[in-house]
């Protein structure tokens, strides 16, 4: 009989096939054994890998236009006003660095009450001042003009308390407060080098920067989280190479993986995974305020021309609608005929009204995946038609500049697979209030706006996707943009990540603090909050005046 009975039993949790290996010596060398089971190999990692194709251009929450790729760090590393769920709008729920809040009767006014047992990871409390410090820092790039286009100044009240003033009332500006642009930063930021957060982190979040490489970025958990159940530190690795990216997957216990549909199919499907879709759109925004392409028959020549040249990509929409929300085809008709005689319908309406008297100006963003061939290539489409496009980049300040002043008659962008449910896209394409990143063709309609505004009254289902349809036939009527085409990319996640779900408005980003790879490691609960400071008159900042510049 074996001196130890119980080694059998160890099978169970990984080191069975070792140990049959080791049962022709354990009795000659009982040692032999007990260092077997020492140096078997963990049964639970702490180490949550994620494996994404690019990585983060800069971290900076700041920076823009955003980087997608960016929003899994950041939004893991800093905290904002409020952080909402997934299958969950209630911003009360949702209270991260605020504990609650109140908004004014006439809509111009949050008042935010902080928690007073916050801090950045430097140590430093996270209070008003901070965020003042962050929304004026924000508010200096183009990030704020693009995302909080009304907001117009911050008033501390009080130690813990907080107003946000806006010119005009904005139902989407308390959930906006949830965006990354929207993180809390460190005041210690403004005694270190400008460029910082470009590959450093000074939030709040349960998790830190430890290293940042070409290939791999690793979080880790800061020591006030100890308690918590979530992984001790997170690699995100990123390769371009989808055949590689499959090989990290299988070789690194990858619990993530963003995967191309056809590579994807490569990997069985078993009950250890799940797939989640999510969906790149490409678009072509016509700029209402340009004399030529405000015309609505020239918008329809062009479109024609536009739609035709990826036809070989086929994108059906309804009325702005893509594939993958409410309301759209997941593909397109067999038989389709229309490409076919696009080319001819444009030049017969280009005939009839007259092409431009000099070239038009489409702009893109040259970081954005694909955006300078699309751009070359549509631009020789349209002078095929007859229509002289000129191409141009938009970099740097002079690039944000020509987009926010708009000097340019067409737009081509990407919308990122970012926006949860099908108002809130045709909302932030089609509301005269929002900058120019979220509505490029800077279309202005009172009834759009109205039924973008009653999404938060609608108390029904019925009623949301009444109002849907309005946005969507206004939207298919008047084309103001033009849905060129889809790249289709798909998360595979690991099934003990079953109760943990992506960020309900940035499906790139996972919540990191809900994940718990060792189902015997249990959180210990958090403890009573202190009762908020009584509010108190403190220095206000507007955002008009002269701020100093933090962003480049």
């Amino acid at each position: 009989m074996s001196p130890f009975p119980n080694l059998r039993l160890l099978g169970l949790f990984g080191v069975f096939s070792l140990l049959r290996l080791l049962r022709p010596l354990r009795l000659l060398f009982p040692p032999l054994a007990v260092l077997s089971i020492l140096s078997a190999p963990p049964l639970f990692s702490d180490t949550l890998r994620l494996i994404y194709p690019e990585a983060p251009k800069s971290l900076d929450p700041h920076h823009f236009p955003p980087d997608p790729n960016a929003y899994p760090v950041v939004m893991n590393s800093y905290r904002r006003l409020f952080d909402l769920e997934a299958g969950s709008s209630n911003l009360e729920s949702a209270a991260s660095v605020a504990r609650t809040y109140r908004v004014s009767d006439d809509g111009l006014m949050y008042t935010v009450i902080l928690r007073e047992d916050e801090s950045f990871a430097d140590g430093s409390p996270v209070n008003p001042e901070a965020v003042l410090f962050s929304f004026d820092r924000l508010m200096a790039s183009e990030a704020g003009k693009a995302f909080f286009p009304y907001l117009r100044y911050l008033r501390i009240d009080g130690p813990y308390t907080l107003a946000l003033i806006l010119d005009r009332p904005w139902p989407p500006f308390a959930a906006s407060l949830s965006l990354p642009q929207a993180s809390i930063i460190s005041p210690s930021l403004s005694g270190l080098p400008r460029n910082h957060l470009k590959d450093h982190t000074l939030g709040s979040g349960r998790y830190v920067l430890s290293s940042f490489e070409a290939d791999k970025l690793v979080l880790s958990k800061r020591e006030e989280a100890a308690s918590s159940s979530s992984p001790d530190q997170v690699e995100f690795l990123y390769e371009t190479d989808p055949a590689k990216r499959i090989s990290l997957y299988r070789e690194k216990d990858a619990k993530i993986a963003l995967l191309e549909p056809p590579v994807a199919e490569a990997i069985p499907q078993g009950a250890e995974l799940r797939r989640i879709p999510t969906w790149t759109t490409r678009y072509l925004a016509f700029n209402l305020e340009r004399d030529y392409v405000k015309n609505p028959e020239a918008r329809e020549a062009l479109a024609l021309v536009a739609e035709h040249s990826f036809s070989s990509m086929p994108l059906r929409s309804q009325g702005l609608l893509p594939r993958g929300f409410q309301g759209a085809p997941a593909s397109p008709p067999a038989g389709d005929l229309r490409a076919i005689t696009a080319e001819e319908r444009a030049r017969e309406i280009l005939d009839r009204i007259g092409r431009p008297r000099g070239p038009l100006t489409l702009v893109y963003r040259p970081e954005e995946k694909n955006a300078y061939r699309d751009a070359v290539y549509l631009s020789e489409r349209f002078q095929a038609a007859g229509v002289p496009v000129n191409a141009v980049p938009l970099k740097g300040s002079q690039g944000n500049g020509i987009a926010e002043k708009g000097d340019y008659d067409l737009y081509l962008g990407t919308r990122h697979p970012e926006i949860p449910s099908s108002e809130m896209w045709l909302g932030k394409f089609l509301d005269s209030r929002a900058g120019t990143l979220a509505n490029p063709s800077r279309y202005k309609n009172p009834q759009a706006d109205r039924q973008i505004d009653g999404f938060d009254a609608s108390s029904t289902r019925p009623e949301r996707e009444n109002r849907v349809k309005t946005l969507a036939a206004l939207a298919g009527r008047e084309r103001p943009y033009v849905l060129l085409y889809q790249e289709e990319l798909l998360f595979l996640a690991d099934r003990t990540l079953s109760d943990v779900s992506p960020h309900p408005m940035f499906p790139l980003s996972w919540p990191l603090d809900k994940v718990n790879l060792n189902p015997f490691r249990k959180s210990v609960p958090e403890g009573p909050k202190p009762p908020p400071a009584e509010p108190g008159p403190e220095p206000v900042r507007d955002f008009d005046e002269p701020v100093a510049e933090f962003y480049e």
